[in-house]
């Protein structure tokens, strides 16, 4: 079965804060790069007690330089990254599913027959 890839708030909030740190910056050098009013929101972040939007996290990414995918620290499955990694691992290929079943792979077919070459 397909272990749904969720964002670890509080390692991104390490991240975050470690991304800060190795650019030499204080909070309120985002905050003014925001165009925030208070401290509030960078301080949350950074305690992962919140996420940045994805504006937020576009910003991020271009005042430290990186990826927004560098920035996001996730709970994955270990050894199952992609879809392609699930369908192996759940054994599903060459059996037939409805489009519900398969919806993560954006078919537009009423029934997916997954196979091996496909992957």
């Amino acid at each position: 079965m397909y272990n749904y890839p969720t964002i670890d708030m509080a390692a991104t909030g390490n991240r975050i804060r470690e991304l800060r740190r190795e650019h030499h910056m204080r909070v309120d050098d985002i905050v003014s790069f925001m165009g925030f009013e208070s401290q509030q929101a960078v301080y949350k972040w950074q305690r992962g007690e919140s996420l940045p939007s994805v504006d937020n996290l576009y910003a991020l990414s271009k005042l430290f330089g990186t990826t927004i995918d560098d920035i996001i620290v996730g709970d994955y499955a270990e050894g199952v990254e992609t879809p392609s990694d699930c369908i192996r691992q759940a054994g599903i290929i060459g059996q037939k599913y409805s489009l519900d079943t398969a919806v993560f792979l954006r078919k537009t077919t009423d029934i997916l027959i997954v196979y091996e070459s496909d992957l």
